[in-house]
């Protein structure tokens, strides 16, 4: 069961961590962006 727990905690901690670099991703692309729509 402790190793279960383990997988899934490093599952969670990983996506998190990718999901986290995709919103950057995405608000680096919204800054570029932006000024292009304004302007």
């Amino acid at each position: 069961m402790k190793q279960l727990l383990l997988l899934v905690m490093l599952l969670s901690a990983s996506l998190h961590l990718s999901s986290a670099t995709a919103q950057e991703q995405t608000s680096y692309a919204y800054i570029g962006i932006e000024p292009e729509i304004v302007t």
